[in-house]
């Protein structure tokens, strides 16, 4: 098919870190790792569509794009194991509901 489960990601990216996650499981690996996953997988059905990816296969260019940028992530964050996922953004201070009223 052309859709990419949680166990052909980690061999996908094993050949992308000579088998640095030979043996895990998909909640093994490291976070950032599996947050790459789950930013590319189908919300309806949890997989990767990698359709385009396969000799023969002509994507459109949204998919082409699609994959290049799931390829070219996938190698970032299995280079940078553990890694923050993305920049977690920092919560505006807890004022506990007593804010100042402006002066009318």
């Amino acid at each position: 098919d052309n859709l990419l489960d949680e166990d052909e990601y980690i061999r996908f990216v094993n050949r992308l870190s000579s088998n640095q996650f030979a043996g895990s499981t998909f909640d093994s690996l490291p976070g950032n790792i599996q947050a790459n996953y789950q930013k590319f997988a189908t919300a309806e059905r949890g997989q990767v569509d990698v359709f385009g990816a396969k000799p023969g296969q002509t994507a459109d260019a949204n998919q082409d794009q699609f994959i290049d940028d799931f390829c070219c992530e996938t190698d970032l964050a299995a280079s940078n194991p553990g890694a923050p996922a993305e920049p977690t953004p920092t919560p505006p201070p807890d004022t506990g509901g007593n804010e100042p009223t402006p002066a009318e």
